[in-house]
């Protein structure tokens, strides 16, 4: 089987290195180049919020957090964010799904809806992520725009829900 490279998927390869170019740090290189002097909650920023009682988590249990996104793409862009420091969905392992499946189902209850056919729900690939600390986006409502699509609207930047759950059985993200 022959690959077939197209425009789109070149013009995808160039944002993400200069992406990564501009961005050269993450928190986690942060955390490594102190030599863990600090905790993860004094670096991590999601660590930081589990760790405080926050007045703009919209929802919170001993395993999650909902919040809203700081930087919205559409009318509703939310974060479930679990307490447990996990790194990015390629540190996911099987036992995790039983904490998605109560990711969804807790973001489903909270926006009172009975499935997600008017969401949007996944997690950006690891290369595309500024906080090295997997949280599920919710997006919902109008979405559109170049923007919109180069971080949502593609499977080489942005994993749905389902893509990365039934990945952790055989670990191809």
């Amino acid at each position: 089987m022959v690959a077939r490279v197209t425009f789109s998927t070149v013009f995808l390869l160039i944002i993400v290195l200069i992406y990564r170019k501009k961005y050269k740090k993450t928190v986690q290189d942060k955390y490594d180049e102190l030599n863990q002097k600090h905790t993860l909650k004094d670096i991590c920023m999601f660590c930081s919020i589990a760790a405080n009682s926050n007045k703009r988590t919209l929802y919170e249990d001993e395993d999650m957090f909902l919040v809203q996104d700081v930087a919205p793409r559409a009318a509703v862009h939310l974060l479930m964010i679990p307490k447990r420091h996990i790194k990015n969905i390629w540190a996911l392992r099987e036992q995790d799904k039983a904490l998605l499946d109560k990711m969804k189902k807790n973001v489903l209850k909270v926006l009172k809806k009975d499935n997600d056919k008017e969401l949007t729900i996944g997690f950006h690939n690891p290369y595309f992520t500024t906080i090295n600390h997997v949280h599920m986006h919710i997006i919902g409502g109008k979405r559109s725009g170049l923007r919109y699509w180069l971080e949502f609207g593609n499977n080489f930047v942005f994993k749905s829900f389902t893509k990365v759950h039934n990945s952790l059985t055989h670990k191809m993200i």
